[in-house]
């Protein structure tokens, strides 16, 4: 004999069928997934094998790594959405059209006085960014209410990974 008091209650919450129940689920899920706490995690940068900074997010958050081109000098921007996983490209930001044609191709648009370029999306599970030794390097992390910025010094190297936090502030 099967019980049916389950769904008597799922009715009682203005539920007349599974259907309905399934869908309340699925907003539960949503508004779960988007919950700042949902999927949080730590992005650690590493200097020369050690820690140099650890910084609590969430998925999906942005970070920006903009930097000089070696060869032209030119301002690039790289934006990653931050998950779990790694670093997923998200876009390319050329102040030159030059570098725009040459990197983006057929996949470039002008806005805001940036050559943009929207790649096969690609994830990297860590990042190794070395800047030269006549430019600096900066990340820009969307941590909304209070981004964080972090410049890398000319002629140094970082290391980004995705890790879980440990206790504390930043992880």
């Amino acid at each position: 004999m099967i019980r049916r008091q389950p769904f008597r209650r799922i009715r009682a919450l203005g539920f007349s069928n599974n259907v309905g129940f399934l869908f309340m689920c699925a907003a539960l899920l949503d508004v779960r997934s988007t919950h700042p706490g949902a999927t949080s995690f730590c992005m650690r940068l590493e200097n020369n094998g050690a820690v140099w900074r650890s910084i609590r997010t969430t998925s999906g958050r942005e970070m920006r790594l903009s930097f000089s081109h070696s060869l032209y000098g030119s301002r690039v921007e790289e934006v990653f959405h931050l998950l779990p996983l790694g670093f997923q490209l998200a876009e390319l930001r050329y102040s030159e059209q030059r570098l725009a044609d040459f990197y983006g191709r057929e996949n470039t648009r002008y806005e805001n006085r940036q050559w943009i370029v929207k790649p096969t999306p690609a994830l990297f599970p860590s990042l190794n960014l070395r800047a030269s030794a006549d430019a600096s390097m900066s990340l820009l992390f969307d941590q909304r209410p209070d981004p964080v910025a972090i410049v890398v010094p000319a002629d140094h190297a970082v290391h980004l990974t995705i890790v879980a936090c440990k206790a504390g502030r930043d992880g």
